[in-house]
């Protein structure tokens, strides 16, 4: 197996057949850039004594675009600008997290945080 780095590569392809006659063919690979999206989750404060409420920091890296989309147990919650963080305020449980490039664009791992 061969790596491709980014770029258009001529890939060929060269067999022999049983009778010994060769053959071959040519494509165009085009290798385009990939760029992972990294997450991070944090309890951020203290829980907020009037609502019981705690706030989660959600922090990311690596999205393109303007806007990234926020889910939070595989339910789309917001779409905020990408710059790399968001907070959101949530009870006492377990929450997993993603933050997607807006678009249909690449997704981060998922994070888990639960108290």
């Amino acid at each position: 197996p061969a790596t491709l780095t980014v770029g258009t590569h001529t890939v060929t392809a060269s067999v022999m057949d049983s009778g010994g006659l060769p053959g071959s063919d040519t494509i165009l690979v085009t290798v385009n850039a990939v760029h992972m999206v990294t997450l991070t989750a944090a309890l951020r404060g203290k829980t907020n004594r009037r609502t019981g409420l705690q706030k989660i920091r959600l922090r990311w890296t690596g999205a393109a675009g303007t806007n990234v989309d926020v889910y939070k147990n595989t339910a789309f919650l917001a779409t905020t600008a990408n710059d790399g963080t968001y907070t959101d305020s949530v009870g006492i449980g377990g929450y997993v997290y993603q933050v997607c490039e807006t678009n249909s664009g690449p997704c981060s791992n998922e994070a888990l945080i639960s108290f």
